[in-house]
């Protein structure tokens, strides 16, 4: 077959192998520092590659011409992967070539004209196209067919004898909140509070004493100048709940007699 030679294929123009070297190799150090993992790259990619290309080769491109580069080795990187997967083919690394028969590269140009690049050399920079635009793909190894047998026999799986340990998940119990429903004895009995009482001495006046009934067990020193006058005794009650505590006949308004 009359097929041109590669360099017909890969290189046109301005473009030379130490330029597309460069510029994929400052794509893949992008890529790798930014994450990037889209096919298109953005502006700022190529204008990096633009200056290093000027500033290691003295070549000078435009960001349009980066991309439309880009894109041309994306169709390469495909196009080889094609060659290798197609049936009857094989690729000879240590030679640097793919090996086919003729009737097998006349079905792969059928499908792919730009296949005609790889008839006498295979890839240049296929590693670094791969790391550029397939880091997902799967390898293109030619691996031997897997042979899958069909059985109508049915093969029953025993069980086992049941031994095995079955280990609950681990259970801690928590904490409850303890309400106090009942007051103590010692304390207030007559308020829905349970802090602690108030002082149980009022100050009602300069000869009277009220008690409340949390108090009403304790002792208080009583009116000295009713004890020496020998006066009635008080029939206030010292409850202050008591209706005696309000009545008005008490002892000091009657007349003794």
């Amino acid at each position: 077959m009359n097929i041109p030679r590669q360099a017909q294929f890969l290189y046109k123009g301005l473009w030379t192998p130490e330029g597309d070297d460069v510029l994929v190799n400052t794509l893949i150090r992008l890529k790798n520092e930014t994450m990037w993992t889209l096919d298109e790259f953005p502006s700022y990619f190529l204008l990096t590659a633009m200056r290093e290309i000027e500033r290691k080769l003295g070549m000078t491109y435009t960001e349009w011409d980066l991309k439309a580069r880009v894109k041309i080795m994306l169709l390469r990187y495909r196009t080889f992967k094609e060659v290798n997967a197609h049936r009857g083919t094989h690729w000879n690394r240590p030679e640097k070539i793919v090996t086919a028969d003729d009737d097998v590269w006349k079905e792969i140009f059928e499908k792919n004209s730009y296949a005609r690049a790889y008839y006498y050399e295979h890839e240049p920079i296929f590693n670094e196209l791969a790391m550029l635009f397939g880091m997902d793909d799967v390898k293109l190894e030619q691996q031997s067919p897997t042979v899958i047998v069909i059985s109508d026999t049915t093969v029953v799986e025993p069980y086992g004898d049941g031994d095995e340990e079955v280990n609950s998940p681990a259970i801690f119990p928590t904490f409850k909140v303890k309400r106090k429903l009942f007051v103590d004895e010692d304390g207030a009995s007559d308020r829905e509070s349970t802090n602690q009482p108030p002082n149980p001495l009022i100050n009602a006046g300069a000869d009277v004493v009220v008690v409340n009934r949390v108090a009403k067990s304790n002792k208080y020193p009583t009116n000295s100048a009713l004890v020496q006058a020998g006066g009635t005794p008080q029939r206030a009650s010292p409850i202050t709940s008591s209706c005696a505590s309000s009545s008005p006949a008490a002892w000091w308004r009657h007349p003794e007699l």
